[in-house]
């Protein structure tokens, strides 16, 4: 059986990996591609963490559904809200896992595969925000619809900004969108802390916080292509 790792290709090429040029795959069909789950290579990381992530999630959320329409007095408003976030986060794993798993067979299948990772990207961020926005707003009805709208602007701008190719001075700034989107969720977690007793948001602001550290802890690892870039052309592929 042939070898599928290549030299620097156009699947190097297309992940931008200027500090790698060996142990990326170049598959000829899909049956070939799925076999590769099941070796060592340069998305080897990537799929399995976001195969396993998706399943996770899946039966986490499950299980939530469960728990609120048993015995707890929960509306289905109420259970979109929670379930919302579940339901993006499994389909940002889903798409993630499809691209870097399949995104090597050609290269009109990578660029689809990318779009579609992107796009889960963005569905992921709108869906961290909206049990925010509904439940950190549940008493001010005043607010609440004015940032539900927010969230569904960072829905559509994140949906739209993978399939629309901008550039500025030649630069792909896709992933600049993304950060200003997550940006975008500073407002009204500013504004709920000014409005809101501390009795409620004690034990809450941490966790805010923290999802915005792991936000900005991802974009920086993308951007800076890390740890790659502190191994330059030091890939070693491992066969068995």
């Amino acid at each position: 059986m042939k070898s599928p790792f290549v030299h620097r290709s156009f699947v190097s090429e297309l992940y931008h990996s200027i500090h790698i040029d060996y142990g990326y795959r170049k598959t000829d069909s899909v049956h070939e591609t799925f076999m590769t789950l099941f070796t060592f290579h340069n998305e080897t990381m990537n799929i399995w963490s976001h195969l396993v992530g998706f399943v996770c999630v899946v039966i986490a959320g499950i299980n939530i559904t469960f728990d609120l329409l048993g015995d707890n007095p929960t509306t289905l408003t109420e259970v979109f809200a929670l379930e919302s976030y579940m339901v993006c986060a499994a389909i940002c794993l889903l798409f993630s896992t499809l691209y870097h798993w399949f995104g090597c067979i050609s290269e009109e299948c990578h660029n689809c595969l990318l779009k579609l990772d992107l796009s889960g990207i963005a569905l992921l961020t709108a869906g961290s925000f909206l049990p925010a926005m509904y439940y950190g707003f549940y008493c001010r009805q005043d607010l609440q619809p004015y940032y539900m709208g927010l969230v569904a602007f960072i829905l559509a701008v994140g949906m739209i900004a993978p399939w629309v190719e901008i550039r500025i001075y030649g630069v792909n700034v896709s992933a600049w969108i993304f950060a200003g989107l997550v940006a975008f969720g500073v407002l009204p977690f500013t504004h709920w802390i000014l409005i809101t007793p501390n009795e409620y948001t004690d034990h809450l602001v941490v966790n805010f916080v923290l999802m915005f550290f792991w936000y900005g802890m991802g974009f920086t690892v993308y951007v800076t292509r890390v740890p790659e870039s502190f191994f330059p052309k030091r890939y070693v592929v491992i066969t068995t």
